[in-house]
This record gives C-alpha cells, structure tokens and sequence, in this order.
C-alpha cells in the first residue's frame, strides 16, 4: 500500500505541487503586466524565507523586458512574517519587518504600498477580514491587491468529501482554518467596492497529473485546486463592516 502511495505521489507530482502553484502564480502575474510601473512599496506578506518573492520579482521583471536590458524591480521590496527564523533568511534578499499580521495593526503608513501579495495566507488565518482590511488601508489608490488561496470547491476536495474524508485544503488537524469557494471569495472580494477585479484564475486540477492537471485548472476555475486573484484598487472609501 505505501509503495502504491509512493507511486501515486510520483505520478502526480505531488512532491512538487507548492512549487509549481507559485510558478503558475508568477505567470498569470507577469503575463497581465499590472506591475509594470507600480509605484509604491512592494509588500510580501508572510513571505516566509523571501524565496518565493525572489522568484515573483524575477518572472515580473522578465516579462517586462525580456532580454534584461532595461529590466527594473519595484522600487522598494519589504518582506513581512512572524517568523524570526524566516526573516533571518529573507532579509538577505531585501529589507523586512517583523509583524503579526492577524492581531494587530501593519506597521506601514496608509497609502504606502503600490503592491500588496498575500499568496497561500488567508487559508491560515481565524480573522482574514483584518488583514484584507489592512491591505486596503496601506495600498494607494492605483495599487494592486495579488492573491492565492486554495480551492475549498477543488475537484480533490470534492472526492474526499464524497468519500467521507477530511479534504485536503481545510486538512485537520492541520495549519488551515478558513475554507473559500471559487464563487463565495470572488463575491466577498467585489463586495469592497475600493476594489476592482482585473484577473481572476484557477490552478492546478488534482488528481490529475502535470500538465494535464494544469491545463484543467484554467479550464474550469471552480473545480481547480488553487484560485489566483489580481485586483486593482480603484477608490480610497472607508469600509464598514
């Protein structure tokens, strides 16, 4: 039963499935080109060790020019988590600030962000209005929101719960505590009216193998294992709950 286990696992790609989501990440944020000319901080949120910011900034500076020549990052990249232990790594790569994102204030100014990425957060979060709250107030009026969570709706999840199993993107015990639909998280986001959707995309279709399974997850998003949002703040309105 392992051995099929394993085998599975290697059919799948399972072994690089946190991977590939960021890379499919990093391409439906480059390939829109809403970066190009942000101005403003560029903010990670839990970037964890910075490597995957690293990545983001490089496929976003590659798009913009491919051969390099007048290829330019944002002009200031802050990574914010937790973690000590994290940060001592990602503040070799930029500058970072250490913070609890969920219980308390952002320490950053209102309107100091040109970009705000919360990419595999929300899921992990008891209070993710605080937070989206938090990034609507630091984001000037122009900026742009990118977001990753996974798909509670996923097709995987779906045969679990069929099966009577525990799915995999609201896993207990484990680090996820908030569950989100293709259809309830795009309705909660447009219900900011500070905020305008400008790409919304599914990725990645377990159990289905790569590349297929990349290929489903664009194909239909409601079924995909992972939802990608960019949107664009357009107004400055003060929400209320």
């Amino acid at each position: 039963m392992r051995g099929l286990k394993a085998f599975l696992r290697r059919v799948l790609g399972a072994d690089q499935e946190e991977e590939r989501l960021h890379a499919t990440f990093n391409a439906v944020v480059a390939k829109e080109g809403c970066l190009s000319g942000a101005r403003g901080a560029w903010l990670d949120i839990a970037c964890r060790d910075g490597v995957s910011t690293a990545r983001l900034l490089h496929a976003v500076a590659e798009a913009a020019s491919p051969d390099h020549s007048r290829a330019q990052g944002p002009r200031l990249v802050v990574g914010v988590d937790v973690s000590a232990a994290y940060l001592a790594k990602a503040c070799q790569r930029f500058p970072c600030v250490r913070a609890d994102i969920e219980r308390a204030d952002w320490p950053f100014r209102s309107g100091v962000a040109g970009c705000v990425v919360m990419n595999q957060l929300l899921e992990h979060l008891k209070d993710p209005f605080h937070t989206l709250g938090e990034a609507d107030r630091i984001l000037r009026v122009g900026g742009i929101l990118l977001l990753g969570v996974p798909n509670l709706a996923g097709f995987v999840n779906r045969l679990h719960l069929l099966l009577g199993r525990q799915p995999p993107a609201i896993h207990f015990p484990g680090p996820h505590v908030c569950g989100f639909t293709w259809g309830s998280f795009l309705a909660f986001l447009q219900s900011n009216n500070n905020f305008k959707i400008l790409r919304a995309c599914g990725a990645c279709r377990y159990p289905l193998p790569p590349p297929i399974s990349e290929w489903a997850g664009r194909l239909v998003p409601s079924c995909a294992s992972y939802m990608f949002v960019i949107a664009r703040k357009v107004a400055d309105e003060i929400v209320t709950a």
